[in-house]
């Protein structure tokens, strides 16, 4: 890997990923003990990163993901926290990274993900944009193709809190709230909707659940016209129970541009007793407080699945289900299932047998869930 190429990524940030603990996550490894810094730079034969505005050098999990699997799979390649202190430069900074011979991976993080969307179409870059990357217009992931010259995008916020949910039950017809209307409320809520869950949307501002909900009714509209959503007045009758016919079950769940039914409900803060009493399933996707208190959780039916987007110290919900010995999701579960399915596809993308990504993604999923 060229340095001066290093040298240009460096110079958009605050923090200098390639210079301090890059070197010392290599030095670990006995095969690079003997390495300078500079052999370690030149020995790289790909490149990845993370871009936030939020410092993800202080937080991020997914440096140690990639590097982990770069570990495991012996690829030549270093995966660095990049704090980018201002979105006015992210198209730069984009177009830097992506031609850097060979990035395989520019992961996006908060706040940047719709900002990225809006500066990759700007950009003429040779790139396939999935079809939920295009619905939500935000992207978390740049990943390298086959070619080793053009890029995928992609937005895997939602399909990994789905894939942790999915590994313990069915979301065809399942009753979810969810509660937060931000970024990741959105993309989760776009994909429980394609796997044909029933879904309500509560927020503390109300009017923001609404919003969402109106999004997603124009992105789910039915082909041909008409409303594919019951109304969300306050007459709507409950969930219906899980036994019961639900007229929007589709085998593959209900697809943008297609004709089906998904039921859909925006309310405010006080729905939540109501709603979570009437669910299956419950997703916290707020950065502050909790939905629901411990008196509040005591009152749910002990089959109730309880899931947030958050970890560690923050995840306060998760941390209340299990003291209650409830079954919980909690962030870090969602994170590997959005960092699982680009890993695959950079692992093909570079020749990798199947069999060997599997074997690698499984122990390194074993180990850093088994880590709290």
């Amino acid at each position: 890997m060229d340095p001066s190429y290093l040298s240009r990524i460096e110079s958009f940030l605050t923090n200098r990923p390639f210079s301090r603990e890059g070197f010392e996550h290599h030095r670990q490894y006995a095969h690079r003990k003997a390495a300078s810094p500079k052999e370690w730079m030149e020995s790289l034969r790909y490149i990845g990163g993370i871009v936030g505005g939020e410092k993800p050098s202080r937080y991020s999990q997914s440096p140690r993901l990639w590097n982990s699997l770069f570990h495991h799979l012996k690829i030549p390649a270093y995966f660095a926290p990049l704090d980018l202190p201002s979105s006015a430069n992210l198209a730069s900074f984009m177009e830097t990274v992506l031609q850097a011979p060979l990035c395989v991976d520019l992961t996006v993080t908060n706040p940047y993900k719709p900002a990225a969307y809006a500066a990759l179409r700007e950009l003429q870059l040779p790139c396939t944009i999935t079809e939920r990357a295009l619905h939500l217009q935000s992207l978390n992931h740049l990943l390298i193709q086959p070619d080793l010259a053009s890029w995928f995008a992609d937005s895997t916020d939602g399909e990994g809190m789905v894939r942790a949910i999915k590994k313990r039950m069915s979301l065809t017809g399942a009753r979810v709230l969810l509660v937060g209307s931000g970024g990741a409320a959105t993309s989760i809520a776009y994909e429980l909707l394609k796997e044909g869950a029933i879904l309500r949307i509560a927020n503390i501002v109300e009017r923001d659940a609404h919003t969402l909900k109106e999004r997603l009714e124009e992105t789910f509209s039915m082909a041909g016209g008409g409303r594919a959503f019951p109304s969300d007045k306050s007459s709507e009758p409950p969930f219906p129970p899980s036994e019961a016919p639900v007229d929007n079950r589709h085998p593959q769940g209900a697809q943008p541009g297609v004709r089906s039914q998904p039921q859909l409900i925006a309310g405010g803060w006080d729905r939540i007793p109501q709603w979570a009493a009437e669910s299956e399933i419950i997703v916290s996707a707020i950065t502050e407080s909790t939905p629901l208190d411990r008196e509040g959780l005591e009152r749910l039916p002990p089959s109730v699945l309880l899931a947030d987007t958050r970890y560690g110290d923050k995840a306060e919900f998760t941390r209340l289900g299990r003291l209650l010995g409830r079954s919980v999701i909690d962030g870090k579960e969602m994170l590997f299932g959005q960092f699982y399915g680009p890993a695959t596809r950079v692992a093909a993308a570079l020749g990798i047998p199947a069999p060997a990504v599997e074997e690698a993604l499984e122990g390194i999923e074993e180990e850093y869930l088994s880590v709290t």
